[in-house]
């Protein structure tokens, strides 16, 4: 949920950072001890464990800081008018969970501090719990709760604010509007419409960020695709490297051990044992079919069974009919038979054109990319004199076009999302290409891209200048950011354990 933030876009990003706010905030500023909407879901066996934090186990038990969050979000809930339904309870319980760790991560935070929550503190927010239907204080009612729960309730209350103070110093208190989710919360520690906690945002800070949506840029973008690498081309690589794709004929026998290997070689020198016998009784048929013959046999194919290349000579010159001395491969060892006279490549077969380009696809990438690249400047050059969409028509290439966009690395939640195209799936994400296409001027070319399997070429069409953004809401989405960069920290630390799904399962299905 933290890091789905990340990914909308500017509007939809706050609101997001908005609710995560609400329900936080309603857990932690919420006078707990109410009724425990969850008490039904307590399991008569021994609860397991959730997971911890910094070694301490956090279990799903009555009257644990689990039960009650779990216990106050459900209210909440329900107070917004959202249906609980077995969906909603374990959204509601992982919420609570994550919710616990923070609240012992924070607490000890401030703890070690050495802040303590005052008494006033304390009874201020227990308050609520002792007015009249007029909303005024009422002493009875406060006489009429038995020490037990007002003990609970202050404790409640000090582990609460203790967290409070916490997320109040280092994110500030937000501006939530609780009234219009009809949860009816104190908004604390503002003046004036301000937060008067947290880490302060500059104005410098504002106006820089405000100022990101200014300049946006349209392009065209088109790709060569290093697959369509032609067969001809391939051919003309086999020819230049002719050796690799002689084709030989071998048998093998393969084994774990050293030792093995060489004792079969010797019962079949000594004709104890028949090569034939030997592929079907000890053979481990690593590299072969079933009948012992080497699956894979072009040269280059034989040398990546080696462990060392240098014994290839001694493979390919083993006579007809002979055996080869154990060789170490890259798995096990193998005793090698000539069965036949090699084949030298044939270089109008379309097998071997596909065998080829099968090679050079996972072994030779660069001699392909180098290809395209040439081809990818020879574009350019053509584009400059005609046209980007008349060189992609010549080309039989696809020029798409990329509406105007402001560079937002990252898809940050301040400014508007960038939106994949086809020749850049990543391109919110991908640095190198932002850098390029945005040092472009108007109707400059980038040069050739490499992405993944497309050489890439962007055409900068426009330059689009707008006044600044509103950054009315900027301070509040850069808390929202900070809090949900350090739950996701916290989250992923080492001192945090986490059994949620596997324990939720053992707890509420048995």
């Amino acid at each position: 949920m933290a890091q789905e933030n990340e990914h909308k876009s500017k509007k939809g990003g706050t609101k997001v950072g908005a609710v995560i706010i609400l329900i936080i905030s309603a857990i932690v500023f919420l006078p707990v001890g109410g009724a425990a909407v969850f008490q039904g879901l307590f399991n008569k066996n021994k609860s397991p464990s959730f997971g911890s934090y910094n070694n301490k186990k956090i279990t799903y038990e009555a009257g644990s800081k689990f039960a009650t969050y779990a216990s106050n979000v459900a209210q909440n809930y329900q107070r917004a008018g959202i249906q609980l339904n077995e969906q909603s309870y374990a959204y509601i319980m992982q919420l609570a969970f994550r919710q616990t760790l923070f609240s012992m991560a924070y607490s000890d935070a401030v703890k070690k501090s050495g802040y303590e929550v005052p008494a006033v503190a304390i009874s201020r927010a227990i308050l609520p719990r002792f007015t009249d239907e007029t909303g005024k204080y009422s002493a009875k009612l406060y006489n009429q709760t038995d020490e037990s729960t007002l003990t609970t309730l202050r404790r409640e209350a000090t582990d609460s604010l203790t967290f409070q103070r916490y997320t109040d110093d280092v994110f500030g208190t937000q501006k939530v509007d609780y009234t219009s989710q009809g949860l009816q919360l104190p908004v604390y520690g503002q003046f004036n419409n301000k937060a008067l906690f947290g880490l302060k945002v500059s104005s410098k800070e504002v106006d820089f960020i405000s100022k990101m949506e200014c300049e946006k840029k349209a392009f065209n973008v088109t790709s060569f695709n290093t697959q369509d690498y032609p067969a001809s081309e391939a051919i003309e690589f086999a020819k230049e490297n002719a050796e690799k794709f002689i084709k030989y004929n071998l048998s093998a026998l393969c084994f774990d051990s050293e030792s093995e290997a060489k004792a079969t070689l010797k019962q079949i020198k000594a004709g104890e044992i028949t090569f034939e016998d030997a592929v079907q009784e000890k053979s481990q048929k690593y590299y072969t079919n079933s009948e012992g013959k080497i699956s894979n046999s072009y040269r280059y194919q034989i040398a990546n069974i080696l462990k060392n290349e240098e014994n290839l000579t001694d493979v390919i010159s083993t006579p007809l009919n002979e055996y080869s001395s154990v060789i170490q491969a890259n798995r096990g060892y193998i005793v090698f038979r000539t069965d036949g006279e090699s084949t030298a490549a044939d270089f109008t077969s379309e097998d071997l054109a596909n065998d080829v380009l099968s090679y050079m696809k996972i072994s030779e990438r660069g001699t392909i990319e180098n290809y395209y690249l040439e081809l990818a400047k020879n574009f350019i050059n053509a584009a400059y004199v005609s046209s980007f969409d008349s060189a992609c028509k010549a080309n039989g290439l696809t020029s798409t076009k990329i509406p105007a966009f402001a560079l937002n690395y990252g898809n940050t939640s301040f400014l508007s999302n960038i939106e994949s195209v086809g020749d850049i799936p990543n391109l919110a994400s991908d640095s190198e290409t932002l850098t390029k296409a945005f040092s472009l001027s108007k109707g400059e070319m980038s040069e050739p891209i490499s992405i993944g399997n497309k050489i890439v070429i962007l055409e900068c069409t426009d330059v689009v200048k707008a006044e600044k953004a509103d950054s009315s809401n900027y301070e509040e989405t850069i808390a929202s950011t900070d809090s949900t960069s350090a739950n996701y920290a916290l989250m992923t630390s080492s001192r945090v354990k986490d059994n949620f799904s596997e324990a939720y399962q053992a707890m509420f299905t048995k």
